[in-house]
């Protein structure tokens, strides 16, 4: 079976021999960039992939963060920091462990564990 990008335009697809049930994909152009159900590339992908920029360089020096914090340095609206902390997660965006821990009345931390090249903690 042929199995199409599902960036509208992109005429990649590659070729698996499988049944003929169409599930989500992306060609490795586009493989860098978010997904789910309402994610259209057009509209959202420099929009998110700036926010997961910002929040990464917040998170980078390894410390507890509150999203109300990481919001009052990005600017970005804390449902937006929560759902780029778990892209942080992802393999595709860096794989990188976001660690969380209750900091009491509902509120919760979370850091970016910071690692050299050979994994090491910094």
């Amino acid at each position: 079976m042929k199995r199409y990008c599902d960036e509208e335009g992109c005429e990649i697809y590659t070729y698996l021999g499988m049944s003929e049930k169409r599930k989500p994909w992306r060609c490795k152009e586009h493989a860098e960039c978010a997904d789910g159900e309402t994610y259209e590339h057009e509209r959202d992908h420099e929009r998110i992939a700036a926010q997961r920029g910002r929040v990464k360089t917040v998170m980078q020096d390894g410390t507890w963060h509150t999203l109300g914090y990481i919001e009052s340095k990005t600017g970005d609206p804390q449902a937006s920091i929560s759902a780029r902390l778990r892209d942080l997660r992802k393999t595709k965006f860096g794989g990188h462990t976001v660690d969380r821990q209750y900091a009491g009345e509902g509120l919760w931390e979370y850091r970016m564990v910071v690692t050299d090249e050979q994994g090491v903690l910094i």
